[in-house]
């Protein structure tokens, strides 16, 4: 079952797709009958409602069609769900090195620690030695 396209992430299509047929907004303001890009901007930045009309106007002023402004979505979708997984894996590597940091200092702990009961039981052993002597 496809996933569900966003919104926003097809109004992010529409962009991509005018952009992929070479186009600036003002460019393809003029092909829908506007005098400047603010028109075109507004709808790809989803400050006025698309609606299916103003959708179609849009599309077939460059050519294309709602299945091209599909396949653009789909894509839309299937990029923004690589870059989070990249941010997870760039997260990943980031907690792993902390993780790796934490042991590493865990283990120079220990090892402290380790040496410092050593020196102790010397101590202690040195100490039971000498009581044992003086009985």
């Amino acid at each position: 079952m496809p996933s569900p396209i966003d919104p926003t992430e097809c109004l992010k299509a529409l962009k991509r797709l005018r952009e992929s047929r070479g186009l600036t907004q003002s460019q393809l303001a003029k092909l829908m009958g506007y005098t400047d890009g603010s028109t075109v901007s507004n709808l790809e930045n989803g400050r006025t409602d698309p609606g299916l009309s103003r959708v179609t106007h849009y599309l077939s002023a460059m050519g294309a069609t709602l299945s091209d402004w599909a396949f653009f979505a789909e894509q839309e979708t299937a990029l923004d769900e690589a870059e989070f997984i990249e941010e997870r894996r760039i997260e990943d590597d980031k907690l792993e090195g902390r993780v790796s940091a934490l042991e590493a200092l865990m283990d120079s702990r220990v090892g402290k620690i380790e040496d410092r009961l050593s020196d102790i039981e010397g101590r202690v052993e040195k100490g039971e030695a000498r009581s044992g002597s003086r009985s």
